[in-house]
């Protein structure tokens, strides 16, 4: 209710942004701004590729094709069949955190689970959960395949989930790693771990490895999709060893506070306000998620493989895009980050009650915040 109310009071009240595509009336549309669009545009019209233009290829195709089939069979609009998909998502992921987090913590007492729903329900860029984005459907998979983990499933049929994850988001990528983790402790043998690998490994990628299959076929180019991230680009390095010193030196990160550096946040946002401009908040976002899980990792309040999962979904967008378009979305990339509420919640449930509550009021007021701004086509990612 605090996202659905904010965007419809943001569209309704606000000013309407200056962007040339802030023209929609319908409030419903609001639910689905910047990203939701392209997604829509997937969904009405499937993909299309520009080598000189963004294009859709750019995002994958599990979210937008779940959508196109509920549309087909329900006769629904898209954008409705969109915000399903999302919130059906979203449904089954705070149902399967909790049921994760007793699991994984049988000792703890159930306001754990509660006060991880919190955070990952109330954190200030967890409105994208409920916007027709993919965010709510990766976040879903995620904490089923660490569930599955943690549940010993076949492997078979983790490894189909995590490939169903790369289909959904390039990020999912990060969920290799703990699984290649989990494959090895469950092989009585180096020599058996080399064998389940040889055809786990491209099970696990099928997603992605369909997508750029199609693309191959549909457009003759099966890397449409990184090639066309270069046209969301803002800045461009001179050269690869500019942009590795730069992620080297977390000039992505500090370059946002710089006046004379090209990602400086007053550059790139149409107000002042440093707390309601996410081209100022993501930096911060990414530091504080970093802090976070060497809190988890040194409390022992992570496994294995959410440190994993953690660590290559932070490092995936930072050293992929970071430097190009200083820092944009990260706050989105942290709210999805499944292992940091891990760390939040046991925070939370370690402070006294009324703190716990207030510091949970601070963000869910951020979050109505960012809502408003969103549906009012304000810049937030």
């Amino acid at each position: 209710m605090i996202v659905v109310v904010a965007a419809v009071l943001g569209h309704d009240l606000l000013p309407r942004s200056r962007d040339p595509r802030a023209t929609q009336d319908d409030a419903l549309h609001a639910f689905a701004n910047w990203d939701g669009e392209w997604y829509l545009s997937i969904v009405e019209r499937g993909y299309a590729y520009d080598t000189t233009k963004r294009s859709s290829v750019a995002f994958f195709p599990a979210y937008p094709l779940l959508a196109w089939g509920l549309a087909r069979a329900t006769g629904v609009d898209p954008i409705v069949s969109l915000l399903i998909i999302s919130h059906a998502s979203l449904i089954a992921a705070f149902a399967l955190t909790l049921a994760y987090v007793r699991l994984r913590f049988p000792d703890d007492k159930q306001e754990l689970g509660e006060y991880v729903l919190l955070s990952l329900g109330l954190f200030p860029t967890a409105l994208f959960f409920r916007m027709a984005y993919s965010e709510s459907l990766f976040v879903l998979l995620t904490v089923l395949c660490l569930y599955g983990m943690e549940r010993r499933w076949p492997l078979l049929i983790l490894a189909l989930l995590v490939g169903f994850a790369t289909a959904t988001r390039p990020v999912g990528l990060a969920l290799l790693p703990p699984f290649v983790l989990h494959v090895w402790h469950r092989s009585a043998s180096r020599q058996q771990f080399g064998i389940r690998l040889t055809w786990l490994l491209p099970l696990s990628l099928w997603g992605i490895a369909a997508y750029m299959g199609y693309q191959w076929l549909t457009f003759g180019e099966p890397l449409a999709f990184f090639k066309t991230q270069g046209n969301w680009r803002v800045y461009r390095p001179s050269s690869l060893s500019e942009k590795a010193s730069a992620l080297v030196t977390l000039k992505p990160v500090w370059g946002n506070f710089d006046p004379s550096s090209p990602g400086y946040w007053l550059r790139h946002t149409v107000y002042p306000n440093p707390f309601a401009s996410l081209s100022f908040m993501n930096p911060l976002f990414f530091v504080a998620g970093s802090i976070f899980i060497v809190i988890g990792f040194c409390r022992r309040w992570l496994s294995a493989y959410e440190i994993l999962l953690a660590c290559f979904l932070l490092l995936i967008p930072y050293v992929a895009s970071s430097y190009e378009i200083h820092m944009a979305g990260m706050g989105r990339f942290v709210a999805a980050m499944f292992p940091l509420h891990l760390v939040l919640g046991q925070i939370f449930a370690r402070l006294r009650g009324s703190l716990a509550a207030l510091l949970l009021s601070v963000s869910a007021c951020f979050l109505t915040l960012y809502a408003a701004l969103f549906a009012a086509w304000y810049q937030v990612y």
